[in-house]
Parts: structure tokens; sequence; C-alpha cells
């Protein structure tokens, strides 16, 4: 009998200890389990953003193109635009241009009118050319036998810090003024805030 007792005592004790294990292994599976969902959840956030800034700067890369074509190509709707600062307050203002009378040659009188109205009206500005939402800057830099140390034409402020996204574009056309015709180079940054 007392053999009897000692097996089912050492039973008990082998099924305990199998138990123990038992505990051990689950505890250290559950740890895993846990670690492998915190890292899918990281790399699901991390993809979501990565995404959204994706699609953010590829719409941002066409508005840009968008707006400076239509800038450079076209001469704007009503094309004297330039001339009457209240065009800009109705809806009879359609689209902005730089054009004088052929694409690519851009008018001195429509690029300093736009210099000059841009600080009080460059909300409007921007929504004529498709950027509401982000920030403008353009810089025009006219050729006569070299270029200037500074801009010739600046429209809006430089992007400072805290900027998440910018696109910067740069164009080249003809300038007509009073003394003749130049080559003019096109600088356009947009961007948003962080």
């Amino acid at each position: 009998m007392f053999s009897l007792f000692n097996k089912l005592s050492n039973k008990k004790r082998r099924n305990k200890l199998k138990a123990q294990i038992f505990t051990a292994d689950a505890i250290i599976a559950a740890g895993i389990f846990i670690l492998i969902l915190i890292s899918a959840a990281y790399a699901w956030d991390y993809s979501r953003e990565k995404a959204y800034l994706t699609d953010k700067r590829d719409y941002m890369e066409m508005a840009a193109r968008g707006a400076l074509s239509g800038l450079i190509e076209t001469s704007g709707n009503p094309s004297d635009w330039h001339t009457n600062q209240d065009y800009l307050n109705t809806s009879y203002m359609k689209s902005l241009g730089l054009a004088k009378n052929r694409p690519w040659h851009l008018s001195a009188e429509k690029i300093q009118a736009m210099q000059d109205w841009y600080p009080e009206r460059n909300e409007t500005f921007k929504r004529l050319l498709g950027l509401q939402g982000l920030n403008l800057h353009m810089e025009f830099w006219v050729y006569d036998s070299g270029f200037a140390a500074n801009a010739d034409y600046v429209i809006g402020s430089s992007p400072g810090s805290g900027i998440r996204n910018i696109v910067r574009l740069q164009r080249t056309g003809l300038f007509q003024n009073d003394t003749g015709d130049y080559w003019l180079k096109i600088v356009l940054e947009i961007w948003e805030n962080e």
C-alpha cells in the first residue's frame, strides 16, 4: 500500500510540476503575443501617417504645377486684372495670369501688381491659384547680363522653421518691360505649417 501511495504522491508531484511549467509557458506566450500586437499597432500607425504625408505631398506638387502653369501660360480672366484692384473683390475675377500677350511672355505690370497687392489680398490670390490652406512664396529673377544678388520681385514671405512639407518649382520665361525682353527665372515655393 505504501508503494501505491508513493506512486500516487509522485504522480501528483509530476502533475504539479507540469502545471507550473505550463503556467510559465502561458505567461511567456502571452508576453510575446502582446509584443506582436504592440509592434503591429506601431507599424499600422507609421504606415498610415506615411501614406497621408505622401498623398498630401502629391496634392501639393500638383497644385503648385497647376498654379505656376496658370500664372505663366495665361493672362488671367479678365486679362486686365492688374489695372483695377477691385477686380479681386468680385466674382468677376475668374483666374490669375501673368502673361502679357503670349504664354511665357510675362508682363512687368502684372508681376508688380501681384507683388504690391499680395500682402493684403493673399487669401484671394491663393484662392485664384488653387492654393487655399497653403503658404506661398514667389521670386522673379530678371536676367539682364547676369542675375542680381536679390530677386527683382518677391511675393509672399520665405518659409521659416516649423514647416511640414515644402514644394519648390522653378521655371523660365520671358520678361517684357519698357526696355525690352529679358529671360526670367521664376521660383515658386508652397508649404504647410506643422
